[in-house]
């Protein structure tokens, strides 16, 4: 039996559909012919005769005829190496565990790296990076006060603020319960050195017309320079110094209070100032033991090393704050920018308050260390101003820029 469609031998005469072709011959149902797809060898009238067919079409029917070297192999033909062999590499992917493959991408320097996972900024750590901000902020604010008094408080300063003091001002100072005049006049036994000329109010007089505040001015510098530099000896004001001075204005004194002193009488000067103990009670250690505070330790907190130790404190601390927030550009800039704002705020007060509210302290009370405070530390307080001042304009922007991302 011949296949009709494609023309091959097909040797079960019972086969219902073509194997090459797939041509239906009968219903395997009903065992019916479905179509006349085959040419039955047995019946001879089923053939078609070759005179009925024509030449053009026996040339068709040649060139739709398959050669047998390209018969469509059979399902039953295919190799069973080959299915062998895909089979096992089936069995082999299955049975590969999936922790011991290989990762799909390979991250080689400078390629790209996988994603971290994001860390969430939660209250706890906002609470922990606003603690660190009020303590940088503390560091910045001693930071730059130290700073100040360090440039404002030097020797040359506090010896051309000394001179500009008012010399009524500074005898009339009360030191504990006696103005400066007074217990002057009674610790150098002015009286006596004087064979009763000069009293109180005219030693007062005498001291306002000699160069009095340029020898304070001259001490000032002398302690300054000891306790901001380390630089001579510690100071102190002798008896000598003070007899010296008195003698070197024996023209103003007589003309003051009418009687031109003598060699003895400054001898008395000194040996009363001896009895007083005055060297000792205006030496450094004799102040810093009143005031329970070495004025030396002031040298060591104004040092370059001390303001950068405490420099680099204040980085680490922002450091910290950077790492706890996770480096959010927001959140860093909100504290940073409230560190430098406020920070310069407390600086712009504290030079405000120590030029004008000081001054107007001094006005209303009368104290002379709020007047020592006005007249020496006025270029401290302009330090602390321009400082303040460029902290707060940075800390403004910062806090601006982080608007301007939240917005975005």
């Amino acid at each position: 039996m011949k296949c009709k469609s494609c023309g091959m031998d097909i040797e079960n005469n019972n086969q219902t559909f073509c194997v090459y072709c797939g041509a239906m011959f009968k219903n395997p149902k009903t065992g019916e012919t479905v179509a006349e797809s085959f040419i039955d060898e047995k019946k001879p009238e089923t053939q078609i005769p070759e005179s009925d067919i024509l030449p053009d079409e026996m040339e068709t029917a040649e060139e739709i005829e398959i050669p047998k070297s390209e018969e469509i192999p059979k399902p039953e033909e295919i190799p069973e190496e080959k299915s062998d062999r895909i089979s096992l590499k089936k069995t082999e992917e299955e049975k590969i565990p999936e922790e011991e493959k290989i990762p799909e991408e390979v991250h080689i320097d400078g390629a790209e790296q996988p994603e971290k996972a994001e860390i969430k900024v939660g209250g706890t750590r906002i609470t922990a990076a606003f603690f660190l901000s009020i303590v940088s902020a503390v560091i910045f604010i001693s930071v730059c006060i130290a700073l100040s008094l360090k440039l404002g408080v030097t020797a040359d300063s506090l010896q051309k603020s000394a001179k500009r003091m008012d010399v009524w001002t500074v005898i009339n100072a009360d030191t504990g319960g006696m103005s400066l005049s007074d217990r002057l006049y009674y610790a150098c036994n002015f009286s006596e050195a004087s064979h009763g000329y000069a009293n109180e109010t005219e030693f007062s007089v005498y001291l306002t017309d000699t160069d009095f505040m340029q020898f304070i001015a001259s001490k000032t510098g002398e302690y300054a320079d000891y306790i901001l530099n380390g630089k001579g000896e510690s100071p102190t004001v002798t008896e000598n110094e003070l007899a010296d001075f008195f003698k070197d204005y024996s023209q103003i004194g007589k003309d003051t209070f009418g009687y031109y002193m003598q060699t003895s009488d400054y001898n008395l000067i000194r040996k009363s100032l001896t009895a007083y103990n005055i060297s000792d009670t205006m030496s450094v250690d004799r102040i810093g033991w009143k005031l329970n505070f070495r004025l030396e330790n002031i040298r060591f907190l104004l040092s370059y090393v001390t303001i950068g130790i405490f420099i680099a404190l204040f980085l680490v601390i922002l450091i910290w704050t950077a790492i706890i927030v996770d480096k959010k550009a927001r959140h860093l800039l909100a504290m940073y920018g409230n560190v430098l704002f406020w920070s310069g705020t407390v600086l712009v007060a504290a030079g405000i308050g120590i030029s004008c509210a000081a001054a107007i302290a001094y006005v209303l009370t009368g104290s002379f260390a709020l007047y020592i405070i006005v007249s020496c530390l006025l270029p401290t307080a302009g330090y602390a101003v321009c400082i303040g001042g460029i902290s707060v304009v940075i800390g403004y922007m910062l806090k601006k820029i982080r608007k301007f991302i939240v917005r975005r």
